[in-house]
């Protein structure tokens, strides 16, 4: 930020804390109005000082890097949904009908690293292939090891094709 638009930015700031005050009445409202204006006058006033540290400080931007990063998460999740939707159709096609997948993600970070797959049988039809087959049909569809990739709710409680 130049000078100018420090200079600016202050008057414009003070221009509205006056504003304020002519326009309420006395009471708790104003003073409390008061006492915002006077905060966001103070804030405006030593918004240059991390530029003397080499830092900036500009609102704008960080309430901009929020919204992006709430933006990827959510972009993050609804491709995890959409690729575990595609797996589902994927094990439809080799015989595992009715299977729920749900895939989690990784840490907080914004990226869609897959931490965990896992496939509900419970409610699957005709799932006669083993786990550690749909453990493997599972990772190369997704790109991920077949370690990352947990089987839940068979019927009998073993695992299919193993007997």
């Amino acid at each position: 930020m130049n000078f100018s638009g420090w200079v600016m930015g202050v008057t414009a700031a003070i221009a509205v804390t006056a504003l304020a005050d002519i326009i309420l009445a006395d009471g708790n409202t104003k003073k409390f109005v008061k006492s915002i204006t006077a905060l966001i006058v103070f804030a405006v006033m030593i918004s240059p000082i991390p530029a003397l540290f080499g830092g900036s400080f500009e609102p704008a931007a960080l309430i901009e890097e929020y919204q992006n990063e709430d933006y990827m998460i959510e972009t993050a999740l609804a491709r995890a949904g959409f690729r575990a939707e595609n797996l589902k159709k994927r094990l439809e096609t080799v015989g595992v009908s009715g299977a729920e997948v749900t895939i989690h993600l990784g840490g907080f970070s914004v990226s869609d690293d897959i931490a965990a797959v896992v496939i509900d049988l419970s409610a699957a039809e005709g799932a006669v292939l083993s786990d550690a087959e749909i453990k493997a049909i599972a990772g190369a569809y997704l790109g991920v090891e077949a370690n990352t990739v947990y089987i839940t709710g068979r019927i009998d409680g073993k695992d299919q094709g193993t007997d």
